[in-house]
């Protein structure tokens, strides 16, 4: 790759440098790219062959960030709170999952993790929408460096629920935090 940096000073003066750099791609997963939020300091691996996130912002100023296979099947949901512990994380884990029409879920088939030194519950659930059944898994994790709590969620139909599988598998391996 080659760099080059124009710099315009207010004096009219022109500066132009450049420089290459080398990257080593070996041992790059060409079926992954990285998805990296700059301001919530989280990313993570998706399908390579997948859409560009949407991003929405609801009326009450908060935002989701979606990204999906092409044909929505599966989808994977990333959401920031302000949490003071992962307890409050996880309560609002479950209203969140509260929230989707016909969802099936137990507290007890939640699965502890622990990703870089912080401690999360995956919790599988179901749901049914325009009567075909959906699967899913919902990561609540609490970042104190960041003082932010992340939801990140997949959901696919249930056709489809071992590629789910593997990507939030993928996801949850790649997973990683950075002060934004």
């Amino acid at each position: 790759y080659q760099i080059t940096i124009l710099v315009d000073d207010i004096a009219g003066n022109i500066y132009v440098d450049s420089t290459t750099i080398q990257v080593d791609n070996e041992g790059l997963d060409i079926n992954s790219r990285g998805f990296t939020d700059i301001d919530l300091g989280v990313n993570f691996l998706y399908p390579w062959d997948w859409p560009e996130p949407t991003y929405i912002v609801s009326e009450d100023g908060s935002s989701e960030t979606q990204i999906s296979n092409v044909d929505g099947t599966i989808t994977i949901y990333v959401n920031a709170y302000d949490a003071a512990s992962s307890e409050d994380l996880l309560n609002t884990a479950y209203s969140y999952l509260d929230g989707i029409n016909e969802v099936a879920y137990d507290p007890a088939n939640e699965e502890a993790v622990t990703i870089w030194g912080y401690d999360g519950t995956i919790i599988p659930y179901a749901f049914t929408l325009d009567g075909e059944l959906h699967v899913g898994a919902l990561l609540s994790i609490y970042v104190p460096d960041l003082q932010t709590g992340f939801l990140v969620d997949l959901d696919a139909t249930e056709a489809l629920s071992d590629q789910g599988q593997a990507v939030f598998d993928t996801l949850i391996g790649s997973l990683n935090f950075f002060a934004p």
